[in-house]
């Protein structure tokens, strides 16, 4: 179902992550996750903006994302605080470097 507004999806969002949680689904981890972005608007917009404000698409990210990240590869997401996607995007965090003519490249 295609969303009119952004309102009309955060409620519709936080009625998909309320059903999810009702019916015991999931790791803790997982549950714990979904259940912190459902308490967060912004949060929730960038999933919704993601997908266009379908609802129901931006829920499937949002819980493939909490699958990935605290099930299947935990390794690759050391720092549980640090939502990668959310914070600090672009090239900041790359180390600049620079070559042999002093042009910066980005490492």
């Amino acid at each position: 179902m295609d969303t009119i507004n952004e309102q009309d999806g955060i409620a519709e969002m936080r009625h998909l992550i309320n059903d999810f949680l009702s019916s015991k689904q999931g790791s803790s981890k997982v549950r714990e996750y979904i259940s912190s972005v459902a308490q967060d608007d912004n949060r929730l917009r960038i999933y919704l903006n993601g997908r266009k404000y379908r609802a129901n698409y931006a829920w499937d990210t949002l819980k493939r994302y909490a699958e990935v990240r605290f099930d299947e590869y935990p390794e690759h997401f050391l720092d549980e605080s640090h939502d990668v996607g959310f914070k600090n995007c672009g090239n900041s965090e790359h180390a600049k470097i620079r070559d042999k003519l002093d042009d910066e490249l980005l490492s």
